[in-house]
């Protein structure tokens, strides 16, 4: 291939009259640079039990554009390809095995080639539309299976096609020019059926009280509402914006909380029959909680649950902020792009913040089913164990071509059940067969019209098949496999946060077979300001100036879709509500919003915010609340032709910020833009008669509405709540692990407590220089940390700690759940050295839909639990979000709840970075002690959920010790009488202890623990709260110091390399090897 020697020259070679046409590029990787994409392919392709034999991948360009073929070589050599490691054919090449093409669907973000469009303008010259997919060439499958490998590993359906063939379209899809049409919506004469038909028809999901409220407003207005005003109200008053449920007004039976005397609580009113109304569940709950402490005298509190995020005081000059968000539905349907733009949103809140804060770090925490969750076929145990001989011959009569197969017991079921599983091999010259060591999948051998019975568990006597089974379906229809969606949010989070330059530096991830239709994504994010601009807010007169991204179909509905509960068709249904993120858009507008805030005279804006659910509808509208605003939304830049107005108004295409911005400081701000490469566009002014909206759109108005009844028209419902615990009967032990060694090391590799290192390295937690404890630690850098630690300021020796609390075991009581959280999340700060009265707290409600009462009772019960926790520990919430529609209803009616999941995530602050420590163990001949109480109630302890130990109730916070004994902790670790500390949590106190060694042991200073001879091995699998374990020098001075707390010798530290207690002997290096090789992916 030719090189033109510049860029004119490719230019002058273009003939004139060449028409443009789509030129097709793949790049390969060479032989000797390896193939990573189609390594990873068949790693997990054989996890699965695919026959997969070997694979190529190369990236494809699809380039429109008049290029001759001097600038289409100039392009390939000098943008595309890389001649060391890289080769470049153009057009198609010859197949190497079945061909599955990925290529995003039109109207799909595709950052790649956006940047790869640019460059060719700024090589050649010449304007290009370019989009970029991926060949894979798979050997050892026929072309169905490769398709079927497609859709389960390489792409989702809702924003990516598969095609069979090499993908060479005449040219690439192209928007069309929408046709204006004002478009009225009838909703003054319809009836309360069809009130209701038009809210869940329209995607508006409001309430047949709301849909009447709508339409009592335009009955006065004598008019029919536009399609955009109604759109707009809906995501106004979603429950996602809106937090309607606790909001409302609720009448809650349920049993007495000791303690508690709901009649001397805010807004709470005892009725005759023992009933409670509450009056707002958060105003009466988690901000009542804050603002009582900021009335006891807690000062440092700044600005909570009035801006994107809660705002703290750090030091003098400096404040820093905080937000989780969820973004589960979302990322139910494209757990990548869901996670990406759920980590992307949080950032823009963070940005969004005050004048603009700067992103500093960022969390996340994901909530999935459990990674192996598969269809499974059960046969009768037979005695011999092994499968019949029937049984086979039915499987292999299924089974065509040169391989064979065998059938052989995996896991016992109950009544004498095993599960079938078939495993494919060759024969080889001598008659040996070999065999695969993963099964196949049961989908790959199951026959198929058997797979299509739609309950999720029955009985086939024989089923036409030939012998008595049982099919279980594993993932039900309209569900991605737990694997697939945990893989794929950890790449979202981890794409977007390294690009922009973020550490990641917090998280947890929690599994449970009830989140297999709904999984559950926090993402989180921390920021520091200027403590003098930490409150902005809109004028009369300001321009209303959106930066960033343009405006395209993805992400409409956003708002009101996370408001309703998924189904078996939402991944059809509402494609349009995923949006897809671009990274280095949003890093770009971050550096020009920086640049803008510390503009010499101040900050060239007046306000700020993102463009998060609900698009300009919710920033404009928020915005403009008091005092109006006039919207030309034609002078909306867009990504494609073909949007109407109303798309462009509640679209939630990501990387957008809106700021309002007096006249004056246009031009300014335009250069820093410029310099900055962030495109701005002029959308209107703030400040109306009337405070209205007003929506234009090519001098058509589109919309009016008064904004006092966009934001206070919204009827207030009463809700009925009630809670009642659980009948439980004590169990005796089930589990097959019977030893303690067994026991031990089957907890370490539980999914929960198991290593999620495989997650932690894809993260960047120490880009910007600041990260002091890494999730990662001890001098191997393997051992779990309680929290992450940066400063925040470098050089003041003043240092941020973050960390979480999740309790989901305990979900069956929601009050003792949440008290636990609050509880794990204090001990894991103040493990690291943080000072429990600078701790600040945020709430991140996900539940089941709470139309159902029980289910509103136990969000109640868990409120009340935010509010006691909060007071008795004295972290007052600062800010939180909740998710209350997460359920998933299955083809069959079938609805599968999620649990009460409640995430509490913590801030606190380092007074001095000298005295912080970390988990792991440091020196033989310490001693390790037990600081707290064992309650011995293993109820929803990983020991009970695992068979080790009977159900006898769950463990309580009390809230007096709790509190006491995270200050006493503290107190000697600013003594420095603590060498390392770790709290007891997942798994109990053997397991907190294994971490421990785990963290510390190497091969050349090998750390082990021989336990205290009378020390219970009863608390081995207690994981009551309030309880540490810390490793001292001093056990006379810690005993002093304490005084009357509960304090126990659990035993010493040696060089032994083994972990000692009653009947457990294990070496640190197996227990190392079960704590990380279940999800060593």
């Amino acid at each position: 291939m030719s090189t033109p020697a510049t860029a004119a020259d490719a230019a002058r070679s273009i003939s004139s009259t060449q028409s443009p046409r789509v030129h097709r590029v793949e790049i390969h990787p060479t032989a000797h640079a390896g193939d990573p994409r189609a390594d990873t392919l068949l790693s997990r392709a054989a996890s699965l039990g695919f026959g997969l034999e070997g694979a190529h991948s190369s990236r494809i360009y699809l380039i429109e554009a008049d290029l001759s073929d001097a600038q289409l070589d100039l392009i390939v050599s000098q943008l595309l390809c890389n001649p060391v490691v890289e080769h470049a054919e153009i057009g198609a090449s010859e197949p190497r095995g079945s061909i599955v093409e990925i290529h995003p669907l039109p109207g799909v973000m595709d950052p790649p080639a956006q940047s790869v469009a640019d460059a060719i303008q700024s090589l050649t010259g010449v304007r290009a539309v370019v989009s970029t997919g991926y060949r894979y060439d798979l050997i050892g499958v026929s072309d169905a299976q490769a398709q079927n490998m497609a859709a389960r590993l390489l792409a989702n359906p809702v924003v990516a096609g598969v095609h069979a063939l090499p993908f060479h379209p005449e040219q690439l899809p192209k928007g069309h020019s929408h046709e204006f049409k004002l478009t009225h919506v009838n909703i003054r004469d319809l009836d309360d059926a069809g009130l209701e038909k038009l809210s869940r028809e329209g995607h508006l999901f409001l309430s047949l009280e709301e849909m009447q409220a709508i339409q009592n407003e335009y009955r006065t207005l004598n008019r029919e509402p536009t399609d955009i005003e109604l759109e707009t109200l809906a995501q106004t008053w979603s429950e996602h914006c809106v937090h309607k449920t606790l909001k409302a007004t609720i009448n809650y039976t349920g049993p007495a909380i000791e303690g508690i005397d709901f009649a001397s609580r805010p807004h709470h009113e005892v009725n005759a029959d023992g009933s409670v109304t509450i009056n707002n569940l958060l105003k009466a709950t988690v901000a009542a909680a804050t603002f009582e402490l900021i009335d006891e005298g807690i000062d440092w509190t700044q600005s909570v649950f009035v801006d994107n995020a809660g705002i703290i005081k750090f030091d003098d000059k400096h404040s820093v902020c905080i937000k989780v968000e969820t973004h589960n539905h979302p990322s139910a349907l494209e757990p990548y792009g869901g996670a990406a733009t759920g980590i992307g949103g949080c950032i823009r809140d963070i940005i969004g913040t005050g004048l603009a804060a700067k992103p500093i770090a960022s969390t996340d925490v994901f909530c999935v089913a459990h990674p192996d969750t598969r269809d499974r076929v059960f046969v009768p145990e037979t005695g011999d164990l092994k499968p019949s001989g029937d049984c086979v011959l039915s499987i292999v009569d299924l089974l065509h071509g040169d391989k064979v197969y065998t059938a052989r017991y995996g896991e016992r079921a109950s009544n004498g059940w095993r599960e079938l599983l078939v495993y494919r091999g060759l024969r080889a010259e001598d008659g040996h067969k070999e065999f695969e060591e993963n099964p196949l999948p049961a989908e790959e051998w199951y026959p198929k019209h058997l797979q299509r019975v739609k309950e999720r568990e029955r009985t086939q006597p024989d089923g036409g098949w030939g012998f008595e089974h049982r099919y279980e379906k594993g993932i039900p229809a309209g569900c991605l496999p737990p694997r697939q969606i945990l893989t794929q949010v950890v790449a979202g989070v981890r794409d977007y946060g390294n690009r922009m330059g973020i550490p990641t530096i917090n998280g947890a991830v929690s599994f449970d077979q009830r989140y297999i239709g709904n999984p559950l994504v926090y993402c989180g994010c921390i920021g520091i300001m200027p403590s003098n601009l930490i409150s902005g807010s809109a004028k009369p007169g300001d321009r209303i100036i959106a930066l960033g991204g343009r405006t395209g179909r993805d992400g409409i509905h956003g708002a009101t879709f996370s408001s309703a509960e998924l189904t078996d068709t939402h991944a059809d249904e509402f494609s349009h509500a995923v949006q897809i993120g671009n990274a280095i858009e949003e890093k770009r507008t971050l550096d020009a919003i920086l640049r803008a805030r510390d503009a010499v005279g101040g900050p060239l804006f007046s306000a700020i915010t993102d463009c998060g659910a609900g698009g300009f509808s919710s920033a404009v509208g928020e915005m403009g609340e008091k005092i109006g605003a006039f919207v030309e939304l034609d002078k909306a830049p867009l990504k494609y032709a073909g949007l109407s107005y109303t798309e462009i108004w509640i679209s939630e295409a990501q990387e957008r910020i809106v700021i309002a911005v007096p006249e004056k400081n246009l031009p300014a701000l335009q250069q820093i833009c410029d310099e900055e490469h962030v495109e701005l566009a002029n959308l209107g002014y703030f400040g109306t008669d009337g405070a209205q909206l007003i929506l234009n759109y090519n001098n058509h108005e589109v919309g009016r509405l008064p904004m006092h009844f966009m934001h206070d028209g919204i009827p207030m419902s009463t809700r009925t709540a009630v809670w009642q615990p659980k009948a439980t009967q004590p169990t005796t032990p089930t589990g097959t692990a019977t030893s303690a060694n067994e026991q031990v090391l089957a907890l370490l590799a539980h999914p929960n407590i198991a290593s999620k290192h495989w997650i932690v390295r894809q993260y960047d937690h120490q880009v910007q220089g600041n990260t002091v404890i890494k999730p990662l630690n001890g001098p191997r850098g393997i051992g779990p940390s309680d929290a992450s630690v940066i400063e925040p300021v470098p050089g003041t020796g003043q240092g941020l700690a973050v960390a979480c609390g999740l309790a989901t075991g305990l979900s069956d009581d929601p009050y003792a759940m949440t008290l636990a959280a609050i509880d794990e999340c204090v001990r894991n700060l103040v493990c690291t050295g943080t000072d429990p009265d600078r701790i600040a707290i945020l709430d991140n409600f996900c539940w089941p839909s709470c139309k159902k009462p029980e289910n509103l009772g136990s969000l109640v019960r868990a409120a009340h639990a935010c509010y006691d926790g909060a007071k008795a520990y004295r972290t007052p919430f600062v800010s939180g979000k909740d998710s209350l529609n997460n359920q998933f209803t299955t083809e069959s009616g079938e609805t599968i709840e999620i649990p009460p999941t409640l995430l509490i995530t913590g801030m606190g602050i380092v007074h001095d970075l000298d005295t912080c420590i970390t988990s792991d163990a440091k020196s033989p001949g310490n001693t390790l002690v037990l600081v707290g109480q064992p309650q011995s109630k293993l109820s929803g302890s990983h020991a009970h959920q695992l068979g080790f130990v009977q159900s006898n109730g769950m463990p309580s916070v009390d809230l007096h010790a709790g509190p006491a004994i995270a200050r006493a902790v503290y107190g000697l670790i600013q003594q420095g009488l603590v060498r390392s500390a770790h709290d007891v949590s997942d798994g109990g106190v053997a397991c907190a202890i294994a971490e421990m060694l785990i963290a510390a042991s190497t091969a050349d200073a090998p750390i082990g623990f021989s336990a205290d001879p009378s020390l219970d091995w009863s608390i081995a699998f207690d994981e009551s709260p309030s309880c540490y374990v810390l490793e001292v020098e001093e056990i006379d001075a810690i005993r002093a110091a304490l005084g009357d707390m509960p304090l126990r010798t659990l035993g010493t530290l040696n060089d032994t390399g083994r972990m000692h207690w009653d009947q457990l002997h294990a070496g640190v290096d197996e227990l190392t090897d079960a704590w990380r090789s279940p999800l060593d992916w």
